[in-house]
């Protein structure tokens, strides 16, 4: 049976440095009672369910290749972009969200102004 969804890592709606973020990393957070799984490749950002739709693995432990999450317990395999079920056996879609970049400004710095990007998923915005 599918295990229960965890809230664990951070609140992804309140953003997320993306310094925290390799260039090809895995983030497992949340956004209100719904774990999500943020996947940064290069300079583009995919926010899915965490959980596998077949018996709920967990996504953060599995593979990614190219734009597919791959679940590490029965390898179904799962588009980054749309969510999609690619190989068996997961046939249900993953929920998806819509990964927003915004840039917050500070003076801590004395005579610099820096920029520091951060990751705001919506949930509203769910695809």
């Amino acid at each position: 049976m599918s295990s229960p969804p965890s809230t664990s890592g951070p609140d992804l709606a309140q953003g997320v440095a993306i310094d925290d973020l390799a260039p090809q990393g895995l983030l497992l957070g949340h956004v209100g009672d719904e774990s999500v799984l943020l996947v940064r490749r290069g300079e583009r950002f995919f926010a899915v369910g965490a959980n596998c739709t077949h018996y709920g693995g967990p996504l953060a432990e599995g593979i990614v290749e190219d734009d597919a999450v791959r679940c590490p317990w029965h390898h179904a395999c799962f588009d980054l972009e749309t969510g999609e079920a690619v190989r068996a056996p997961a046939l249900s879609p993953l929920p998806c969200w819509s990964v927003l970049l915004a840039c917050t400004f500070s003076r801590q710095i004395p005579c610099f102004l820096w920029c520091q990007l951060l990751l705001a998923l919506e949930s509203w915005q769910r695809v």
